[in-house]
Parts: structure tokens; sequence; C-alpha cells
């Protein structure tokens, strides 16, 4: 006995013959079961795959609605044009055949006339793939896909063929045959229908853009169609937070010239509404209602959707930030009839108020797990906070161990629990890195430097630096631990061993520092440092009677010991690439006296940097350094404790140690016991994915003698250029053009740097 299921049909049965063996198997008190499930026409899918799909296998009891839905996920595979069933009955129970009838598979696709479009662009979009089942859907997708594809390339008179050619073992050939047309460009934009704004204005505000003269290397006049219908959003967006509530932005509308494309957009502005009532609804009403006088958008104003979003997001956080997970704001607004104003509610739900339960850290194969707890903002037991969750993120962001943080919760084991889930994903920390180069300062020199970020998983901070050359010679082992005996101590130390040759002499240190800081909040920080070092200056090149520099010779190795006393707010968002945000400083350092040693003076400096966010993803830096040194038991202070500005960290432009007062007796270069630096740099992504940026500045500052001052801006040393920053593996390289913008008898209107290091 057979029962077919024809293409799209129902199962057609023979009623009568099945009842009857139905109800002579019921009479002789036993289930019709299942002797055989058996796949024929398969040739592709294996029938140990199909087995297990279905519901009906050997020794189940027989289902005509269990056959019914194993016919129906079988078709549901895609991989099958027909499914029939062939049932047959014996004294050992039921034979279930599934009969297949497998979809043609594509043997190849072949595009041809493609002159200007690469083969390879044209692969990606085609969804249409060789060895996939045949599938007239996708063969036109496909060709929209494509005819997409040309369009966004500026062909917007290709014609595609599409062919489909039947082949032996039911495979098939597809062809798309394109001729290309010509290439068209935007010539220009036009708008129709606005009022408010000029074409100008919105043409500033969207990504298509008209034709230039450089447009072969900009792509410039390019139609995209994904970009262009963002651009209609943006435009919307735009009207929204002006007012306009029923703006419709249509487009785009094309006329084709001889020169390229006229792209036309339409602008339904409506009329610009202003902000009626403002009431509050829910049970979260009253807590909102304590925010009303922080609402961006208020009475009278002109309706602005920025800012009314804006208002949403400041109500959420704050129930959230109470406890209440699950808050939401919605806001709804209605238009008074005959007057252009708009009435708005905020409908405030609080929801369920939940707690903190477990806090799992899942991800960090090395970072030790009290590492990443001690940097998250939330408790288990504690309130809910969104803010925490948020500033957890940032922090482990932070640090630089980590590739990726997520910061996620989950249900809890009470019903007013969360758990706070942090999965990490490890960076690498360390470096081994080394290089050579030829700076306008050192002249040829090479550099090893050895750091790991991270030590051991614990936080630890150990770096080693070196560099050697003609005339430089520099060893720097530094070492932090931000949680001192797991306490919110941070210990530093630093030891190192120079040896300088500058054009006049010969400097030649070494010394160490010990100290501690210490967090007062979040942001700001306060510590107490230890140095003692021993500077010696030889090798003078003066022929000058009474030099200066001679006398500082004549001393001999001068050792010092001091205090220096620090406070800093930094709300960077990055350590070693900061992108936003700032860091203040203010330092004291104390020396002799009764620490001891041969220097006595007070050495002061007051900073500030600031990173802004500008153009997309270019940074606007700003620093500013006052420095000020003075001698405790009157007299100079030291040579080495004094201020010489130019080259590449403080005023570009102006060679290394140039910026500095003279001996009014001796024509030396002495030195200052006070100075002022600022700059300015506008740091452009060049290719993001390397670190490589383009970088513009300009710099100002000068130094003093003891005893004079900075009267007017005419006392300041100005210069201005640009260059290439790269963050290498083994720091920052810098290559920079700096001018000088009012150059003196003797002084270079140009400077070339080459250096490693850490910029400003």
């Amino acid at each position: 006995m057979r029962w077919l299921r024809g293409k799209g049909r129902g199962l057609a049965v023979p009623v009568l013959c099945l009842c009857f063996f139905l109800l002579f198997s019921l009479a002789e008190g036993s289930p019709l079961l299942v002797h055989s499930v058996t796949f024929s026409g398969n040739r592709r899918v294996s029938s140990e795959r199909l087995r297990k799909l279905v519901w009906t296998r050997k020794g189940v009891e027989f289902s005509l609605e269990k056959v019914r839905e194993d016919v129906k996920k079988l078709f549901s595979t895609g991989y099958f044009r027909d499914v029939k069933v062939d049932v047959q009955y014996s004294e050992e129970g039921v034979d279930v055949t599934f009969l297949l009838e497998e979809k043609p598979v594509v043997l190849r696709v072949v595009v041809t006339g493609n002159d200007e479009v690469k083969t390879e662009e044209i692969e990606k979009v085609l969804t249409i793939k060789e060895n996939d089942y045949f599938s007239s859907e996708k063969v036109k997708e496909s060709e929209e896909k494509l005819r997409e594809l040309y369009e966004n390339n500026g062909f917007f008179d290709v014609k595609i063929r599409t062919k489909v050619i039947e082949r032996e073992g039911n495979r098939r050939e597809v062809r798309f045959s394109i001729t290309e047309g010509e290439k068209r460009k935007i010539e220009k934009i036009v708008f129709r229908g606005n009022n408010y704004f000029t074409d100008d204005e919105l043409k500033d505000r969207i990504q298509t853009s008209e034709k230039g003269f450089f447009s072969f290397i900009t792509g410039s006049g390019t139609f995209k169609k994904d970009v262009f219908e963002n651009d209609l959003k943006i435009l919307e967006v735009l009207y929204l937070d002006n007012g306009f509530l029923d703006v419709k932005v249509e487009g785009p509308f094309f006329r084709k010239t001889e020169e390229g494309l006229i792209l036309e957009v339409k602008v339904h502005e409506g009329i610009q509404y202003r902000v009626g009532d403002i009431s509050l609804q829910g049970d979260g009403a009253g807590e909102a209602e304590k925010l009303r006088e922080k609402f961006s958008l208020k009475k009278y104003m002109v309706f602005s959707r920025e800012k009314m979003v804006r208002d949403i997001l400041m109500m959420t956080r704050k129930l959230q930030d109470e406890g209440f997970a699950d808050a939401t704001v919605i806001p709804r607004y209605q238009r008074r009839r005959g007057e252009p104003v708009a009435d708005i509610t905020y409908i405030v739900e609080k929801g369920k108020k939940y707690r903190f339960g477990l806090v799992n850290v899942h991800g960090n194969t090395k970072t030790l797990d009290k590492v990443i707890r001690r940097n998250l903002e939330v408790e288990e037991g504690a309130l809910y906070t969104a803010t925490g969750l948020e500033e957890s993120r940032k922090n482990l962001l932070r640090l630089g161990y980590f590739k990726d943080v997520k910061v996620t919760t989950s249900k809890g084991k009470e019903e007013d629990e969360l758990d706070v889930n942090v999965e990490v994903e490890e960076a690498p920390t360390g470096s081994i890195s080394g290089g050579f180069g030829f700076s306008s300062v050192d002249k040829f020199f090479g550099v090893v430097n050895l750091s790991e970020n991270n030590l051991f998983g614990r936080g630890w901070k150990l770096n080693l630096n070196s560099q050697f050359g003609s005339r430089r010679v520099i060893f720097d082992l530094g070492f932090t631990d931000p949680a001192f005996l797991d306490s919110d101590f941070t210990l530093r130390l630093n030891a190192y061993n120079t040896d300088v040759e500058y054009d006049e002499f010969t400097r030649k240190a070494k010394g160490g520092r010990v100290g501690f800081s210490y967090p007062l909040s979040k942001y700001v920080s306060t510590g107490l440092s230890l140095r003692i070092d021993q500077v010696k200056i030889q090798d003078v090149q003066t022929d000058v009677e009474n030099s200066v520099l001679l006398e500082e010779a004549l001393k001999g190795a001068q050792i010092t010991h001091s205090i220096t006393w620090d406070i800093t707010r930094d709300t960077r968002n990055s350590f070693i690439n900061p992108t936003e945000g700032s860091r203040q400083s203010f330092s004291v350092e104390y020396a002799g006296g009764i620490l001891g040693g041969e220097s006595d003076f007070v050495k002061y400096f007051i900073e500030d940097r600031t990173y802004v966010p500008v153009l997309g993803s270019s940074t606007y830096g700003f620093r500013f350094l006052w420095g000020h040194t003075v001698s405790t038991v009157g007299g100079r202070v030291p040579l080495f404790e004094r201020f010489f500005l130019g080259g590449p960290y403080t005023i570009r432009g102006f060679e290394a140690r140039s910026i500095t007062p003279v001996d009014r007796n001796t024509g030396e270069e002495i030195g200052g016991n006070k100075e002022l630096v600022v700059n300015n740099e506008l740091i452009i992504p060049l290719y993001e994915e390397i670190g490589l940026k383009w970088v513009f500045f300009f710099d100002a500052g000068n130094t003093w003698r003891q005893g004079d001052y900075p009267r007017n801006l005419g006392d300041l040393r100005y210069g201005a250029g640009f260059g290439i920053r790269w963050y290498s593996p083994m720091g920052p390289l810098r290559f920079e053009w700096g001018f000088n913008l009012d150059p003196k008898e003797g002084e270079p209107k140009r400077v070339v740097e080459f250096t490693i290091g850490t910029s400003f």
C-alpha cells in the first residue's frame, strides 16, 4: 500500500484500506509499529544525516501526523525540490520510504564583460555560489547585488543578462553577461523643497559629494547606495533636531547629462514645532521629576530629537544607578491642532530593583583575577548600577592588558539578583625591540627596548630602555607595582646611567628614584618620591675666561638628594595613545638642606595635557608646561637642573637645547631657571590599522634667566610644522619637519627630526 506526496500537496491516502488495517491491528490488541525507515534519491546528503532530522524511526508507533511533520522538516532543509512518502505494510510492521528529488547543484558561476570592476569584487557580492544548491531566488538576488555594485562604482547604464544552462548530473551553470556602459559621476547635487537649510548646509552634512578636481584620488562624486541611504537618515535627523517633526526626505532622483549625473533630493519640511507642556507619567515619574531642571529640552524651545534622547538617557541612567536595571523611558509627543506646538509625555517605568549577585571573570588566561577585580566598579551584594558596569569596562580597557572587554549581566540565584559576567580577551603586553637610525641630535644611534606591562599577570610593569650612539649612551630600568602588597599604594622604582655629549660639554649621570603614590579619588592621586643621583660635567669646550661651564666642571661629581611631592588628575582614555581626556599635574621637588647632598634648590612644575576628538577619528592635543627652579642657598641653580628648550619634545623647529639664556659676560648658553612650553597638535590617522598618523603642530615657549620673567607674547619663540608618527612595537617613531617662524641670526629656518620615544 502506498501513500504518495505530490509537490506542495498533502498525503494522498487510501483511507478505506488504512482504516481496515488500523482496525485489524486494534482488534489484535497490538500497536502499529515502524519496521524500517529508508531514504531514496539522496545523493549529496547522507541517509544518516537525514535520519537525525525525522521523528519517524524503527520501533516507534506509526503516526500519520508525524510523517507529515517529517515531510515539512525535509523540505525546510532546502536540499530537495520534491519529497514523496512510500508506505508498505507487512506482518513485521510499517516500512516507510522517503522518496527524495534533490535540487540541482550549481556547477559553476561565470561572469563575463567586467572590464572596470574586478572579478574578486563581483564574487564577494554574488549570493549564488559554485557547489551550492541551485535557487532561482538567489540568481535574481545576485543579479540585483551585481547591479548595485556597478551603480556604486558609477555605472548607471549597466546591463546584465542572466542565463541558466542545464548540465549533466542534475547540475546548472549560471552565466552573468555584463555590458558596463559609461562610467558617470555626480556633477551636481540639487535639493528641492528646502527652505530652512540652504543647499550648501545640507551638502556639508552628507557623505555623498559632487565630483571634485582630485576625484580620481578621493573618489568624490561616486554614488554609493548604502552611503546615500544613510545620508537620507542624517538629513531627517538634522530636521528633527530643528523642530520639523513631519519631515520627509526622498531620493535619489537622477538626471543624466553629457558630463555625468545630477542627483536630486526632495525635501518635505513641514512646519517647525516648539515644545509645549512636558509631563511625566509612570511609577518612576517621581524620581524623574527631580531631574527636570537638568532637562536639555524645555518648554518653548524649538523641538530637538537629539535633546530629547539626551534627556531620556539621563532619566534612564538615573534609575538604573538606583538599582532599577530594567528601567525604561518612552517618549510620546502630541501635536496641538492649529498650533506649531508639540506636547511631550515621558512614560517612566522603573521595573524591579536589583542587586549584584556573583561577579564572574572569564577569559583571563594570564592576568590574575584579583588584578581584574580591583579595577571593577561593581561589588557582589551591592545595588545595581549601570554606570558601575560601564566604568568597569573602561577601567579594564584603559590598562592596556586586553584586546577586548565585555561586561554583561545575567539572572542570579535570587529573583532580585543579577550576576556580572566579565569576559576579557588577553592582549600581548610584553615586547622586545631594537633598531637603529640617524638623529639630528645624536647622529647615528641604536635602540634596544624591553618592556612588560603585565609581569606574571600581576599588573606589574617592567621596562629596560637603552640607547647608544656616537654622542649618547643611556640605560634606564623602571619597575611599577600599581597595588603594592595588595594595597591602594603604587610603588615606583627607577635606576639610570647616562652619558650624553653636547656641543659644549659632556654630562654623565647615574642614580635612582623610589616613590609611592596613593589615589585620592578615581582620577586624582598624590605621591612622594626620593631621588639620589650623581652628575658630572666634563670635557668643556671653551676658551672663555670665567667660563660658567668650566666652573661647573671644576666642581667634579655633584651628588643630589631630593624629595618630590606631586598631585595628578588623569582622565585620559589610554595611557599609551590617548584620544580624549586630560592630565593635570603639579609637583614640587626639594633638594639639599636636611637631605644632604651638594645641590640645594627647589623646583616645581605645572602641566596640563588635553586630548579632544575632532573631525571623526582625528585628535587635537594641547600641552601647557611651566617650570621654575631657584637655589635655596643663594647663587645659581646647578647647570644640570636648569632648563634648555628646543628639539622634538619641547619647541619643534629649533635645534635641541638652543632656546636658552646666554651669559652676558661669556656668551655661553647657561640655561634658564624658568621655562614655558605650549604645544598644539592635530593628529590625523593615515593608516590606522598599523598606527601610522599625520601630525601638524604649532609650538611656543621660551626660557628665562634668574630675575627675568615673561612679559608678553613677544618674549616667546614660535615653531610650526608637520610630520609622520608611527606607534611601533618599540615605541612612537617620529619624523617631523619643524620651521622656525622668526629665526634669529645664526639659527636654521628648518629642523628635521627623527626620534624614538614618547610623544607629549
